[in-house]
């Protein structure tokens, strides 16, 4: 299905005000994008550059590159995704008062994801702590993972299930 809508800008004869078409295909709009994307290749390749100059800012001791780092090893931007390696640069961050990083950590905590497998309570109960801590930093969606893990008494003692958050 395609709709060709034509719409006159004002009904004066004003050569500088042109008339405007919208293509609609299956009911969208396809307008002609204003930048192209970049190919696949071509965006891997800016993500390990982004990736490498983290790395050296990281490794000196800026946090932001040190989030940047971690958030860069658990999706895979730019490196191969390592959840270990996050978990260490997200511990690092939190360390010196981020409190993304902290969210961030508890996520991979509640996931099991960079933390150890064989202990699942220990790494709700932590996930727990950290959502706390940053619920109570302002992290909007830290409040969401923490009413969950007490909605399905992950990390909290049954007892707590109906505390108010």
């Amino acid at each position: 299905m395609l709709i060709v809508l034509h719409t006159v800008s004002c009904h004066c004869k004003n050569p500088k005000v042109p008339s405007q078409s919208t293509t609609i295909t299956s009911g969208r709009p396809n307008p002609e994008p204003t930048q192209p994307i970049p190919p696949q290749d071509e965006q891997e390749r800016k993500d390990k550059e982004e990736f490498e100059k983290y790395q050296q800012k990281a490794e000196q001791g800026d946090e932001k590159a040190q989030f940047q780092l971690a958030y860069m090893y658990m999706n895979g931007r730019g490196v191969p995704k390592d959840d270990q390696k996050a978990v260490e640069w997200y511990r690092i961050t939190v360390t010196k008062g981020n409190v993304k990083a902290k969210h961030n950590l508890a996520w991979m905590y509640s996931h099991g994801r960079g933390v150890p497998e064989n202990d699942k309570q220990a790494n709700d109960k932590k996930a727990v702590e950290l959502f706390q801590e940053a619920a109570n930093e302002g992290i909007l969606f830290a409040k969401g993972y923490l009413g969950f893990m007490y909605h399905s008494s992950r990390g909290v003692p049954t007892a707590d299930k109906e505390k108010i958050i």
